[in-house]
């Protein structure tokens, strides 16, 4: 999938479970430059840093309004709004607050107010920091009106 991505010069989206330092190197020896999203990141402050300066973003998804996720939060407050997009896996993966058996793309308002109490700025300043991230790495996005 890297070689495919480089060769038509598009960003990849990452979903890793547990094998940030791995797929870092993987990544690396390759020498892909085309960036992307790491879907779901729970990984720490350590292995964002790694994954930021190859070019991705992050994905930051309902694990983070989840108790047990200190180590998540801790390292989203230390980011920059600029390295992070919001995401659900929807209809899986269901944050702690939500209380419909089924996640939805409606839970995102709610983890965006967590992550600006996280990184104490305006809840405006996420979305638009969000959208403008993720257009920027898949700019075909975009909706010209």
């Amino acid at each position: 999938q890297l070689r495919l991505a480089q060769r038509f010069k598009l960003p990849i989206i990452l979903h890793v479970r547990k094998a940030y330092d791995e797929i870092c190197a993987i990544v690396r020896r390759m020498g892909f430059d085309q960036g992307g999203i790491v879907h779901d990141f729970s990984g720490n402050y350590q292995q964002a840093q790694a994954l930021l300066a190859l070019g991705f973003k992050l994905g930051i998804g309902g694990a983070l309004s989840h108790n047990r996720a200190n180590k998540l939060r801790h390292t989203v407050s230390r980011l920059h709004l600029q390295d992070m997009v919001l995401e659900t896996d929807a209809p899986d993966m269901r944050p702690a607050f939500w209380q419909s058996a089924r996640n939805s793309p409606l839970s995102l308002l709610m983890l965006a107010q967590i992550v600006a109490s996280l990184q104490q700025c305006s809840l405006d300043d996420v979305i638009l920091s969000s959208n403008n991230n993720m257009l920027a790495v898949i700019p075909k996005l975009s909706i010209d009106c």
